[in-house]
């Protein structure tokens, strides 16, 4: 098997001091990739992710000891996107990680997903979300359970963070983000009929909740919660059951239970049910 190379033409960089180089390194900045309407994809698993789902690239960077082992889908990339072939001294560079394994890709914001509706059937809305890891489970659980919408208010973690793309284990580009003013969406979408409940202690079991109709959940702040402003525009409050002085859960826990009930009563599954393949769930870009 013929092993897989950049082109002819590729360019070839072996300076970090290399300003093409510098752009790049720029980009792990949040401030410039909203600037640039550019981030980074790194990692072998990612790259293919973002290229199976046609997300739009600007580059592909890789070391010549990565194209050596490489998987066959490289020689099949666009040959109108832009290949550099670069030292390993240079990915370290550019990646976010300490220890790249030898690719990346410069790719380009883009509008909100088809598939992001304006009257979810099922979404999260987070408030002031901080932590990347969190975004990236609550994501990879909205995609398991079919949700068609996620967004985040101000004061949330950048969504083109590379610890979120990597938390979320290349679901991403299934269901990338959307930034929103969360207090005019949350209107936006009970105007249209949505039910909108905010996840906190104290609130109605969501076993008490009909979840069967468009509904949309609020999840805050990992210390503070959902916000007092944003609170006041929800239908109401939805808990996740728990024993006795049990505090609470993490909010992506909590979230991801309130997708899977959600996704139980539509399917009227017994609590018991557990086979994926019975909920109707499919994957998708």
């Amino acid at each position: 098997m013929t092993t897989p190379r950049l082109p002819s033409d590729a360019i070839v960089i072996q300076s970090t001091k290399n300003p093409w180089v510098q752009s790049v390194v720029r980009l792990h900045k949040s401030s410039v990739r909203c600037e640039k309407k550019r981030f980074l994809i790194e990692g072998e698993n990612l790259v293919s992710e973002g290229i199976r789902c046609g997300w739009p690239l600007d580059s592909i960077v890789a070391t010549q000891k990565w194209l050596e082992t490489s998987a066959d889908w490289f020689r099949e990339l666009d040959s109108r996107t832009p290949q550099y072939l670069v030292s390993d001294q240079v990915m370290k560079v550019m990646a976010t990680t300490e220890s790249p394994d030898g690719i990346l890709a410069v790719a380009r914001f883009r509008d909100p997903h088809p598939e992001q509706s304006e009257r979810p059937s099922l979404g999260l809305a987070l408030d002031g979300l901080q932590d990347p890891g969190n975004l990236g489970t609550l994501l990879r659980s909205a995609v398991a359970c079919g949700a068609d919408s996620l967004v985040l208010g101000d004061g949330s973690v950048d969504p083109y963070n590379a610890k979120v793309l990597r938390s979320t284990a290349g679901q991403w580009f299934r269901m990338p983000p959307q930034q929103v003013s969360l207090d005019a969406w949350i209107k936006a979408n009970r105007k249209n009929g949505s039910q909108v409940l905010a996840a906190s202690m104290g609130g109605k079991s969501f076993w008490e909740w009909d979840l069967q109709g468009p509904t949309i959940f609020v999840l805050g702040n990992e210390g503070s919660g959902v916000s007092k402003q944003v609170l006041d525009q929800c239908d109401g409050v939805v808990s996740v059951p728990m024993k006795q002085n049990v505090e609470s859960l993490n909010v992506a826990m909590t979230g991801t239970l309130l997708l899977y009930e959600t996704v139980r009563q539509r399917n009227q599954l017994p609590r018991s049910q557990d086979h994926m393949g019975d909920l109707g769930l499919h994957g998708r870009c």
